[in-house]
């Protein structure tokens, strides 16, 4: 997570994080940043995790601000270098909405990536244009807001440079978030409500 922030205050003068099940050291690290303007705390506990509602929940806190741009990075991923550049580019470009990036999924350690068939092709939203209507329920996948999914593929920018995705990296970090995702895909009432 340090080197997401420390990725993303390059970029925006504020920072709104949802900080969902946070362990103490998580806690301790964000509130070590002068710049970060809010955060609020939610849980899973008790109810199936739902990338939907989490990334809902964080974007509500932009409803007053209604920002020009928002940049959405994962407390896993750090944006590539020449960010700046393309920003210019997006804005400027008037029909595209939504910023798409390869994710590069760091496998072993920090110089290596995963690149095989699957991993060749994972692309998603990491920006994008803000809308009052800007919502990500229902979940449209991508980690696009669901309105901005809907729309032409005219509208999605694509980026020249990957995003560096370090959440797979460790083979810990891996086994637990596959144990994550498959009990919750065998849970007959995450199931229920995933398929509605």
């Amino acid at each position: 997570m340090k080197k997401c922030l420390d990725s993303l205050i390059n970029y925006s003068d504020e920072v709104f994080i949802n900080l969902n099940d946070p362990t103490p050291e998580v806690k301790s690290l964000v509130e070590s940043y002068d710049n970060i303007s809010k955060v609020i705390y939610t849980t899973n506990k008790n109810k199936p995790w739902s990338q939907g509602q989490v990334r809902d929940d964080t974007i509500r806190m932009l409803d007053d601000i209604k920002p020009d741009i928002v940049l959405f990075p994962d407390s896993d991923e750090i944006f590539p270098k020449n960010l700046m550049e393309q920003l210019g580019d997006f804005w400027e470009n008037e029909k595209a909405m939504s910023f798409w990036f390869r994710l590069l999924y760091l496998w072993g350690d920090a110089n290596h990536f995963r690149n095989d068939n699957l991993y060749k092709k994972i692309h998603h939203v990491r920006a994008f244009k803000w809308e009052p209507d800007t919502t990500f329920l229902p979940y449209a996948g991508y980690a696009s807001p669901s309105n901005l999914a809907k729309l032409s593929k005219e509208t999605q920018y694509h980026s020249n440079s990957p995003i560096l995705h370090y959440g797979y990296m460790n083979e810990e970090d891996r086994l637990r978030k596959w144990e994550r995702n498959n009990s919750r895909a065998c849970d007959s009432e995450f199931r229920k409500e995933r398929d509605k």
